[in-house]
This record gives C-alpha cells, sequence and structure tokens, in this order.
C-alpha cells in the first residue's frame, strides 16, 4: 500500500536559531472532506480518537449524538484501546475527531476487522484498504490501496511527500 505524508505550512519561530517548525494548520476532518467519497463504505477500527462536539449542544442533543455514536460500535476492546465500527462510522461521526495521536484503519469486509494490528503492519497492508494515523500533531501519513485517494490529497495539501507503509 502506497502512502503519503501532509506536514503543515512552513514558519520560522523566533528562536536564537532561527529553526523551521512544521505545524499543522488542518486536522482529520479536513483530510477526510477530500477523500470521504472513496472510503464511506468502509468498515473501521481505531485507536486514540478523541471526539470535539459542537460547544452549541444542549445536554439532549448531545445525549442523542452520543447515543448514535455508540450504535456505530461493533466491538470495543478495552484491554488494547481499540473501538471496531460499522459502515457509515466515518461519514457520520468524522467530522468530530479531533485527535493528536491517532490511528484508524478502514476495511472493505467486515471479516478483517480482525485483523487490525498496530504492531504488524504488512497484516494492515494485506488487509486494510485504508490507513491513517497521525503521531503527536507533527504530521499525517494517510496510505490507501486506491490511488485516487493519495492523488486527491497530492492536490489539495500544499506540503505532501510519498512514502511506503514500512
Amino acid at each position: 500500500m502506497k502512502g503519503i505524508k501532509i506536514t503543515g505550512k512552513e514558519t520560522v519561530k523566533d528562536s536564537g536559531d532561527k529553526s523551521f517548525l512544521s505545524i499543522l494548520d488542518f486536522g482529520f476532518p479536513d483530510i477526510l472532506e477530500k477523500i470521504e467519497d472513496y472510503i464511506s463504505e468502509l468498515y473501521w477500527a481505531h485507536t486514540g480518537i478523541i471526539y470535539s462536539f459542537p460547544n452549541s449542544l444542549t445536554k439532549e442533543e448531545y445525549g442523542k449524538l452520543n447515543n448514535s455514536l455508540e450504535q456505530y460500535i461493533l466491538h470495543n476492546d478495552q484491554e488494547k484501546s481499540i473501538q471496531y465500527m460499522h459502515r457509515g462510522f466515518i461519514e457520520n461521526f468524522g467530522q468530530y475527531i479531533f485527535s493528536d495521536t491517532l490511528e484508524i484503519t478502514g476495511y472493505e469486509n467486515i471479516e478483517n476487522l480482525r485483523t487490525f494490528d498496530l504492531d504488524n503492519l504488512e497484516i494492515i497492508d494485506e488487509n486494510a484498504e485504508v490507513y491513517i494515523r497521525c503521531k503527536d500533531v507533527e504530521y499525517w501519513e494517510v496510505f490507501a490501496r486506491n490511488e485516487e485517494v493519495l492523488k486527491v490529497i497530492e492536490q489539495n495539501f500544499q506540503f505532501t511527500e510519498s512514502l511506503s507503509l514500512y
């Protein structure tokens, strides 16, 4: 599976050595907006997701949204901190994902969900359609079987570079 690394805009931080830092000026919802049409029909396994629901929600609206989210959970492996999600999860809740460390993998077929193993990228490569990760808001990596996903990202984000999964 091929991939693409996305970094943020380059800025100079005022310091003694004027070192360059990469600052992310986008998040998961911005990536998702560009590739959602390609990945919306997948099943998902993820770890590290933090949700950010609008502050304007009433307590009742928040409860409904949270209950709706729970309906997409197929299985919650608390020991490994992994959630397995139904189709439709990403299109209905991807906009609320706000995480600085995240790993999420999409599978075309539900049986492949059980192969999600972050310690074995070869298995992810064999079974997943897309694998997206972010480490400490430094950069995002998107790996996809469908190369059109990578082309769309490259066309929509200024600072990208090609990479392989392992």
